[in-house]
């Protein structure tokens, strides 16, 4: 128990900065070659590998993130060569729920008892970035079921199927709407493109004060030195 204890903040840094990665590496691929496309669903599969060995303590979630993110990747790689609304809807809802089920474990672990560490950090910074891989396949699947429910500067052609390399504009537009920045280059239209935009903008103000809020209160309510030793061992936070 105890190496899984020491083991677990390695695992969130490698989340962290798989999270980082795909998200830089992202913004030089295209959705009109399917090589980098497929190279997108391979930096996807990397950060939910990164995330399984995140969930690992917890054996029933871990499961079900495994098989689904199993899945889920094998269709986004189907899909390339055959085409359709159904299959590519699978593929969005497995990987909304694996983030999901990351998002949830690490919460619990931002907001349990405890000292405010680095691990409890790295923890909360990767929620924040989660969040935006979570709401990215909402959108997809509305633009999916509505086309023309958000207003792109491309879309996909043919028989109207969200590829997997369109969802880089919508984990754009996730991040741009997570943070409240709001550039307008990307534009939902549709009554539900609009509801999720505003929701997931009100979810990333409320999740930095809770958790900012959450983070102070823990170290105010640290255990308090016992011994003048104890009181000039103390360092100061910067």
């Amino acid at each position: 128990m105890a190496s899984l204890k020491r083991g677990r903040p390695i695992r969130q840094r490698e989340l962290l900065v798989t999270m980082v990665l795909m998200i830089l590496v992202q913004s030089f691929l295209g959705d009109d070659h399917m090589a980098q496309r497929i190279v997108f669903i391979a930096l996807l599969l990397a950060v939910i590998l990164a995330a399984i060995r995140t969930l690992s303590p917890s054996p029933r979630r871990l499961a079900v993130a495994v098989s689904v993110g199993v899945a889920s990747a094998t269709a986004s790689v189907l899909v390339e060569w055959y085409p359709g609304r159904t299959l590519m809807a699978a593929v969005h809802c497995g990987f909304f729920l694996v983030f999901a089920i990351l998002v949830w474990t690490l919460l619990q672990e931002v907001f349990s008892d405890g000292p405010v560490d680095t691990q409890r950090i790295t923890a909360s910074v990767t929620v924040y970035l989660s969040l935006g891989l979570v709401w990215t396949f909402p959108y997809a699947l509305i633009e999916l079921f509505q086309p023309g429910a958000f207003e792109l500067p491309h879309r996909a052609v043919g028989d109207g199927v969200v590829r997997p390399g369109i969802l880089s504009d919508f984990l754009y537009f996730s991040y741009v709407s997570l943070t409240t920045v709001g550039y307008g280059d990307i534009v939902p239209v549709s009554k539900p493109a609009r509801t999720l935009s505003i929701l997931e903008a009100i979810t990333g103000q409320i999740f930095l004060a809770t958790v900012v809020a959450r983070l102070v209160g823990l170290q105010v309510a640290g255990p308090e030195p016992t011994s003048d030793r104890d009181v000039d061992a103390i360092e100061p936070i910067q």
